[in-house]
């Protein structure tokens, strides 16, 4: 699934432009050394070089990881590929209470004496800036704005205020089987599904059923689900709140707005117990769910570096909490908006959502002038860095 944004934003296959793996697993190979050459202009470039004011919020996984400081050098960055105005993170997820935060090329920090800042709202605000600063020097200025939150992408950080909203409608305390159902009969109320649509038989020896669940299983999984939930209903009302803005400035009926839900959702990373750190996956740690209860309060909180729910149940219900017969696949949000006056041409972007980190290596490191990559030519992962 990492191949979308790629594709998409150069209208190439993601081989061709560097990206048969995501940027922290490159290597030296065509197809795979994480660089998308001068020669594959993205929809940025494009519409920048027509006219458009271009604009990109939110996530940046396609920066290769040894140019991802203020070193540079920024030619891969958002802003060398197009884009006039970046306000995001680079790599492949981030907090949303202290990101790995840019505006253009400076890091910027928001968040420090201000516990209440949460990325989801404040790229939201930003955005909305950016068009009506726009709209109020020049209105007839058309405009792309690349917007891609970072939900619900782990780390899974809504705010308690929408944790406590979801917590109260109970979505998920008859557990994920008889949500399962419930969510297969609306898909064929609404004509998603055929009639005749059959539920995928439940794989008794991989996963067990919720009545099988002990007491606390069920509180910790519930927990899990509510977090996911209310980050995914928070990231949606933050892209609204832009939307509106969009319609507040007369623009909305001459804007395209292509909306595309795809790769972010539940992720594999967490295994079925789900997990208050991915580092701990990444070293092999599955940790028990009475050990996990420490931080049942503090889950969706900057105590939780990184969480998952349990992975979804099926290719019938997706984005939903609960165990999978098949592998998780680990899927992207991205949104695109182009106000073109009366044109009416088709665009599309999207931001691929991935794993930012491995266990041979550590995020902290990558930003830090003590460690230095000697060639992105090197093939072997372990010997990349340098101290």
């Amino acid at each position: 699934m990492l191949a979308d944004a790629r594709a998409l934003i150069t209208g190439r296959n993601h081989h061709a432009v560097g990206f048969g793996v995501i940027t922290e697993q490159s290597t030296g190979f065509p197809g795979y050394n994480s660089i998308i050459g001068p020669e594959n202009a993205t929809i940025g470039r494009i519409l920048l070089d027509n006219g458009y004011r271009t604009s990109w919020f939110g996530k940046d996984h396609n920066t290769p990881d040894w140019v991802a400081s203020q070193a540079g050098p920024f030619n891969q960055w958002p802003t060398g590929m197009g884009f006039e105005y970046f306000y995001g993170f680079v790599g492949g997820d981030t907090s949303q209470w202290q990101p790995n935060l840019f505006r253009n090329t400076t890091a910027i920090y928001p968040y420090v004496d201000n516990p209440t800042w949460n990325l989801t709202t404040a790229m939201a605000d930003d955005a909305i800036h950016w068009l009506n600063q726009l709209n109020d020097i020049d209105p007839s200025m058309p405009f792309f704005l690349h917007y891609v939150p970072g939900g619900t992408h782990a780390p899974h950080h809504p705010t308690p205020e929408w944790i406590e909203k979801i917590s109260d409608m109970h979505l998920f305390d008859d557990g994920w089987n008889k949500l399962r159902e419930t969510i297969f009969a609306n898909q064929k109320k609404l004509g998603v599904i055929p009639q005749d649509a059959q539920l995928t038989p439940w794989p008794d020896k991989l996963l067990r059923k919720w009545e099988a669940l002990s007491d606390e299983e069920k509180k910790l999984y519930i927990r899990q689900a509510n977090v996911y939930a209310a980050y995914l209903a928070y990231t949606d009302h933050e892209i609204g709140r832009v939307i509106q803005a969009v319609e507040d400035m007369g623009k909305l009926d001459d804007t395209l707005i292509i909306y595309i839900s795809g790769d972010n959702g539940s992720s594999a990373e967490g295994s079925p117990n789900g997990t208050p750190s991915e580092v701990l996956q990444f070293n092999g740690v599955e940790l028990p769910v009475e050990k996990q209860m420490k931080w049942y309060d503090a889950w969706g909180t900057d105590r939780t570096i990184r969480i998952w729910p349990s992975p979804g149940p099926g290719p019938s219900i997706p984005r939903s909490n609960g165990p999978s017969r098949s592998r998780p696949i680990s899927a992207g949000r991205g949104r695109a908006w182009r106000c073109h006056g009366r044109a009416t041409s088709p665009i599309s972007a999207v931001c691929a959502r991935s794993s930012l980190m491995s266990s041979t290596s550590c995020r902290h490191c990558w930003r830090s002038p003590a460690f230095r990559r000697p060639s992105w030519s090197t093939a072997s992962r372990k010997s990349r860095w340098t101290a």
